[in-house]
C-alpha cells in the first residue's frame, strides 16, 4: 500500500476521490468542490490517495503544522472496508509523525459512532475530555459538537493551538468563512 499526494484537480483520481469524500461524510462536514480545489494549493494540506499499486482504496486528508498533524478526513472505498486498510493508514501516519496526531469524531451516541470511536481506540488514539465545537463549512449550518481524539494524548496547550489553527487557517477554505 502507498500514498499519493494530489496537488490539483487534474489528477486522474481526483474526481473519484472527491466522490468518495462526498459520499462518506455529512454535507455539513464537507467543503464545496471549488473550496476543495482551492485548499490543494496550501502546502500544509495533504490530500492523499490510499493506493495498492494502481487500485484506489481511499483518501487521507490531513494538515501538518510544526506542532501536530490534523486528520480532517479519512475514508476507505465501501467495498474495501473491513480489511484493516484504515488501521494500516493510521499506523503509517503515527509511525512517520514526530508530533501528535489529532482527529475529531462524532460524540459516541449510536452504534455507528461508538464503533468509530472503538476503531480509533484500537489504533491507540485517546479521547480528550475537552468540549469541542467544529465551525461550519457551509453557510446555513451551525458549529457542531465533536470529540477530540489524539495519538498520543495532547495537552490543553496543544489543543488550544489546534483549535486556533482550525478556526483561523483550516476554515478559511470553507464557504462559511470565505472573505
Amino acid at each position: 500500500m502507498s500514498f499519493e499526494r494530489v496537488y490539483g484537480p487534474r489528477h486522474s483520481c481526483f474526481d473519484r476521490a472527491f466522490n468518495l469524500y462526498q459520499n462518506s461524510f455529512p454535507v455539513y462536514e464537507q467543503r464545496f468542490k471549488i473550496d476543495q480545489i482551492d485548499v490543494l494549493s496550501d502546502c500544509e494540506y495533504h490530500f492523499e490517495l490510499v493506493m495498492s499499486e494502481d487500485e484506489f482504496l481511499g483518501i487521507l486528508l490531513t494538515w501538518e503544522t510544526t506542532d501536530f498533524i490534523y486528520i480532517e478526513h479519512l475514508a476507505i472505498v465501501p467495498e474495501k472496508r473491513g480489511y484493516n486498510i484504515g488501521s494500516y493508514v493510521l499506523d503509517c501516519l503515527k509511525q512517520s509523525a514526530e508530533k501528535p496526531v489529532i482527529l475529531e469524531i462524532d460524540p459516541p451516541k449510536d452504534p455507528v459512532s461508538i464503533k468509530r470511536k472503538e476503531f480509533y481506540e484500537k489504533s491507540g488514539f485517546i479521547e480528550s475530555l475537552l468540549t469541542h465545537k467544529h465551525p461550519p463549512y457551509r453557510i446555513g449550518w451551525d458549529a457542531h459538537e465533536l470529540k477530540i481524539m489524539s495519538y498520543p494524548q495532547i495537552s490543553d496547550e496543544v489543543y488550544l493551538s489546534f483549535k486556533n489553527y482550525l478556526e483561523n487557517h483550516v476554515m478559511k477554505y470553507a464557504e462559511a468563512h470565505r472573505s
